[in-house]
């Protein structure tokens, strides 16, 4: 997958170093309850930066993908550093991640999932809702990975049913809402993108 995704008013960076200040704010924002509740109607226990990091690189090591860090691109933003550099002054909106559904915890997931799926999940502060962000930094990944035939299956979401705001996101990246039962969640409706659609959204 492509280390460094950009879109109009946002950078993506693939898992950021890890002294790298986004991983404090993104422990942060799942910590937030709205942030919480419009997700999964769960709480999360507290985690630890460093163990989130370590995570995600692990996951990028082994299947090439993990966490986007979602960063503004203005002027005087300071632009993540991947030498290891200070980004302290780095805007950091949300994330955006990719994760394959064999690799869903046992415990919440119905198996088996489907072949050639990837998961696509999204997190952003509540300060920076209702700004376009999400559906932007998700056009921009999907984007990325489709016209890069990054993607060998389809893309696919579980949206809880009382989050509408979620679901504009997606329908406006392309994701249709489908009535197959993926399998992969007991919550929500699953949502879905393939190369065939994201061709019409990209050509009308």
């Amino acid at each position: 997958m492509s280390a460094r995704v950009t879109t109009q008013r946002l950078a993506l960076d693939l898992c950021p170093p890890r002294d790298s200040s986004f991983w404090p704010a993104y422990v942060a924002i799942r910590a937030d309850p709205s942030w919480q509740q419009q997700v999964w109607h769960a709480t999360y226990p507290p985690e630890s930066p460093r163990r989130v990091y370590e995570r995600n690189s692990t996951l990028v090591d082994r299947r090439g993908h993990g966490i986007w860090a979602v960063s503004k691109r203005h002027s005087d933003a300071t632009v993540v550093n991947h030498s290891g550099g200070d980004d302290r002054a780095t805007e950091w909106v949300g994330w955006i991640g990719y994760r394959n559904l064999d690799d869903a915890s046992p415990q919440s997931a119905k198996w088996p999932p489907p072949p050639g799926t990837l998961e696509v999940y999204i997190g952003f502060s509540r300060e920076h809702w209702g700004n376009g962000y999400g559906t932007e930094a998700l056009k921009g990944l999907v984007d990325d990975a489709f016209s890069k035939h990054l993607v060998k299956g389809r893309l696919t979401a579980c949206i809880l049913e009382d989050n509408p705001a979620s679901e504009r996101c997606f329908e406006a990246a392309g994701f249709l809402r489908t009535s197959e039962d993926l399998r992969y969640e007991d919550e929500g409706g699953y949502w879905v993108l393939g190369r065939e659609e994201w061709e019409k959204r990209k050509d009308p």
